[in-house]
């Protein structure tokens, strides 16, 4: 498994994008680093919004629950509050009003923007170990699909997170990951006897098997914990005081 890597760093310090997404008319993403302060504040995610001329109302901040629910939000739903899922999914159906940014906050997790330029719908997920397990990604694909999507038009970008050279893992979640991808030594890595995971080639498998193509994906090989000067790292940093990383897919209006 041999995804292209374009993920870049781009205008501003500490923040990154997506080539494949930055390429799409009226889509507006973005990746953050420790550049941009704990983003668990309303007021740093304020500021970087602002860069982008996204208002802060517009933004919907899950409280994520490392899980593999995803909720379906319209125009009309700028005011939720504390919404607990893992994933969003926007169909504007391209009445481009009032569009909302879907916001993920992460600290090693794989954080993953999905977006089809062409019937204008966009969704995130948060893809934690129990997400990925659960496939929330390959399920975000196939809500997109039930939207009217066409899985050769979705671009999905898996943004900076804990890769297999950092994500030791207990056997017994090794076994669950060797359970569900008996054949791809790609995802569950040993190494001088101890178990590592690589969430990103998970998360790919499951998107490819849903019909998205290989060329419109766009895998980060930012190790979140390797970087950790740069990204909140929840392995990396002490768990009680480690602050969190932020990402966003909207449309422009």
């Amino acid at each position: 498994m041999d995804i292209k890597i374009t993920m870049v760093k781009y205008k501003h310090s500490g923040l990154y994008f997506s080539d494949l997404l930055d390429g799409l008319s009226g889509v507006v993403h973005g990746f953050s680093g420790r550049n941009f302060g704990d983003m668990r504040f309303s007021g740093n995610r304020k500021k970087l919004l602002k860069l982008f001329k996204l208002e802060r109302r517009r933004a919907v901040v899950l409280v994520q629950t490392h899980g593999d629910s995803i909720a379906e939000i319209a125009s009309d739903d700028l005011s939720l509050k504390q919404l607990r899922s893992d994933g969003l999914l926007y169909n504007s159906g391209v009445q481009l009003r009032n569009i909302p940014v879907l916001c993920l906050k992460t600290a090693d997790c794989a954080p993953v923007l999905l977006a089809d330029p062409q019937r204008m719908i966009i969704a995130a997920v948060h893809a934690g170990w129990r997400g990925s397990l659960s496939g929330i990604a390959g399920k975000a694909v196939g809500m997109m699909i039930s939207c009217g999507s066409k899985a050769e038009d979705i671009r999905v970008a898996i943004g900076p997170h804990i890769r297999s050279c950092c994500y030791s893992v207990p056997d017994e979640r090794a076994e669950h990951f060797m359970d569900k991808y008996p054949e791809h030594a790609e995802i569950v890595i040993n190494r001088k006897k101890r178990w590592y995971i690589d969430i990103g080639n998970a998360i790919i498998n499951d998107i490819s098997q849903r019909g998205i193509m290989d060329e419109n994906i766009d895998k980060s090989v930012i190790c979140t914990s390797c970087n950790s000067d740069k990204f909140y790292s929840f392995r990396k940093d002490n768990p009680n005081i480690s602050g969190m990383n932020f990402h966003f897919i909207s449309l422009s209006e």
